[in-house]
């Protein structure tokens, strides 16, 4: 390139530069400008004393750095285009004729150095291609950073933007997720050691997720179809007594926590299951196979383990006439109820412990002392031939009867000063002969146990079979009817001779 520059000739070639004469000068000073309609070959450093300015954009083909020995941005961006369109722009492309899975895209590190001065990748951003086939291309970005969870300093992806899901800690490594809110720094939060998930907890493992909501209500809301809550379990291996899922209450005092609500444990190995039931303050252990209160089991059968059914106004905010009841109501209250209710209680002789109750009338009752009340006054027994066999003649009862010894007395537990109750002795119907009509009772308890005498022996009461007896008196009351029927017919004789 040859040309004038301060009246002095200027020749540049690719062997050099001749200026007004001299050949290959090591420095050259220009003042003005510089039009260059060619390429410039620039075999050294280019240094310039101010920004230099393209016009025009450049295009570098090889690695390029950008130093600067304070806290200034290095490179900065500027689009000024005013519409609503993207910008500015950065592309990373990796113009490749021959895609595949698992290319690296691009990637941008943060290096520092450690305080050997040694330099360290500490965190990058790769993005892969997870699918290159036309029409159904899918990206893949992770977020990596170094560490020293496994023991030794390491990389391991923080997160995984995939086609399908996002996933947080994809290595499996011990790493938290903690979501902090305005309240909570453990709005939500999951331990990376044990998995567990807790909610305004730092301490999952302590089974205390919360709500922050003021009304201390949580809400699972579906607009359509209403919503179900489901615990689980899917292995295939699990056995009888094992543990299913649960939902619990939880409250705590100085001894620890303490939990109440509802289980569900394996009844079999072919998916069958119970539901017990806890009530709150159970020292409850989801590692045990124990047993709840209440059970629901696989067939639909309700069973109490331990207590009673109560319903009484001195039970919470149930308010009944009676203290301890069961009660099934049809038909609401008001003239047209009927009602059968069983009442637990230690009252006196006229208190009832069962009744029956249909538009307000007693059908019904059985009393605390024993007493049977009916309506009809009807006492009834299956009677029907059909379903007997060996049918025979009762003969006489004649000296049974007459043999019975009819006592005056009253019970022990009534406490009373004189007798008030007429009726026969078991013990004096044994030493007559009469043992049909003795029945030997063994004592039990509540939980169906033996209760022992003081020799240690199973306990036991007399009874006596009050229908046989009164049977026995009407064949005696037969007989004494024909005996007076003889008796009347030998008379009438005698006063017609």
């Amino acid at each position: 390139m040859a040309g004038y520059i301060g009246g002095k000739a200027v020749n540049l070639s690719t062997s050099g530069a001749d200026i007004g004469g001299t050949t290959n000068l090591d420095a050259v000073d220009i003042d003005g400008a510089v039009n260059m309609a060619t390429t410039a070959l620039v075999t050294g450093v280019l240094t310039t004393t101010a920004a230099p300015v393209f016009n025009g954009g450049f295009t570098a083909n090889d690695g390029s750095t950008i130093t600067t020995a304070d806290n200034t941005t290095q490179l900065t961006l500027i689009s000024t285009d005013a519409d609503q369109n993207k910008g500015p722009v950065l592309d990373l492309f990796r113009n490749s004729a021959s895609p595949a899975v698992n290319d690296i895209m691009g990637q941008v590190k943060w290096v520092g150095e450690d305080d050997s001065g040694a330099q360290v990748n500490y965190a990058r951003i790769n993005t892969e291609i997870e699918s290159p086939a036309n029409g159904n291309e899918i990206g893949r970005f992770n977020i990596i950073t170094l560490d020293n969870l496994a023991g030794s300093a390491g990389e391991h992806e923080r997160l995984t933007i995939r086609g399908t899901e996002s996933v947080f800690n994809e290595d499996g490594v011990d790493i938290d997720f903690r979501v902090e809110s305005d309240v909570s720094t453990y709005a939500f939060f999951v331990e990376g050691s044990t998995g567990n998930v807790g909610m305004s907890t730092s301490n999952p493992d302590g089974h205390t997720p919360q709500t922050h909501n003021p009304d201390k209500r949580s809400f699972v809301n579906y607009t359509t179809g209403g919503t179900q809550f489901v615990a689980g379990r899917s292995d295939t291996t699990v056995a009888a007594g094992n543990f299913i899922g649960g939902y619990l209450f939880k409250t705590n005092d100085a001894s620890g926590n303490r939990f109440g609500g509802m289980i569900a444990t394996a009844d079999d190995t072919g998916g069958n299951g119970n539901l017990e039931f806890f009530s709150v303050g159970t020292a409850y252990d989801s590692s045990t196979t124990s047993e709840g209160h209440m059970q629901l089991d696989d067939n639909g059968d309700l069973y109490l383990k331990a207590g009673a059914i109560r319903v009484g106004r001195s039970h919470g905010d149930v308010y009944t006439t009676f203290e301890e009841s069961v009660t099934i109501a049809h038909a609401g209250d008001g003239s047209n109820d009927t009602l059968t209710q069983i009442v637990a209680r230690d009252g006196t002789g006229g208190d009832q412990v069962f009744r029956h109750v249909r538009r307000n009338v007693i059908k019904s009752e059985i009393e605390e002392n024993g007493d049977f009340l009916s309506a009809t006054d009807s006492y009834g027994q299956v009677s029907d031939g059909r379903l007997k066999e060996n049918i025979v003649e009762s003969g006489s009862q004649w000296d049974d009867i007459k043999a019975l010894q009819i006592k005056k007395y009253s019970f022990i537990d009534a406490e009373l000063d004189a007798p008030n109750m007429l009726g026969v002795i078991a013990q004096d119907l044994l030493a007559a002969g009469m043992t049909g009509l003795v029945k030997q009772k063994f004592k039990t308890d509540a939980e169906d146990n033996p209760i022992l005498d003081a020799d240690g022996n199973h306990d036991y009461i007399y009874t006596v079979k009050g229908s046989v007896m009164q049977m026995k008196a009407l064949k005696a009351l037969q007989e004494a009817m024909a005996k007076i029927e003889t008796l009347e017919a030998r008379v009438t004789a005698l006063e017609e001779v």
